[in-house]
């Protein structure tokens, strides 16, 4: 097999895998110019000394510069009644007027979504360019918690939530 058509069955199935792995749905935000946020499934905890998590964040979105220039994002984790949220955030949307849905609170670090499931404010504490994305060590500096409610996850292309 030709190594050109190796690569494209991988990453078919490379895509296909990832695409089986759910994940919890998040907006991840930062001021820049303007608001901003992106909606994603790859942010995570890392560890809890220093309490800190992870964003991979692609490097063509507007959040991506936000954070670079101010070293500051939020993670507002979301919920089932949150399903109108997804569209806007994807890019479906651009600028401010993503953040006229939904109830939103402008922090120095980025929108805090005020009915999420959790807010996680951090300082950007180091970061890696890799492929198509810069994956951003957040430093946890202010956590809000809401109502533990549905979470809203990601599995095969499509969301879903929790049932607890």
């Amino acid at each position: 097999m030709e190594t050109a058509a190796m690569d494209t069955l991988t990453e078919t199935k490379f895509r296909t895998a990832m695409r089986r792995l759910t994940s919890t749905i998040a907006i991840v935000s930062a001021r820049g110019e303007e608001d901003t946020g992106v909606l994603m499934t790859s942010a995570t905890s890392l560890c809890m000394d220093p309490p800190s998590v992870l964003v991979a964040v692609n490097q063509k979105v507007s959040a991506h510069a936000a954070i670079k220039a101010s070293g500051l994002f939020r993670v507002n984790l979301l919920h089932a009644d949150h399903i109108a949220l997804l569209e806007p955030f994807s890019g479906k949307m651009k600028g401010a007027e993503r953040f006229q849905i939904g109830s939103w609170s402008f922090e120095a670090d980025g929108a805090r979504l005020t009915d999420a499931v959790a807010s996680i404010g951090c300082v950007a504490d180091g970061s890696l360019d890799y492929g198509s994305h810069t994956i951003f060590v957040g430093r946890v500096t202010d956590v809000v918690l809401g109502d533990l409610e549905h979470t809203l996850l990601w599995r095969e292309g499509q969301s879903a939530r929790t049932d607890a």
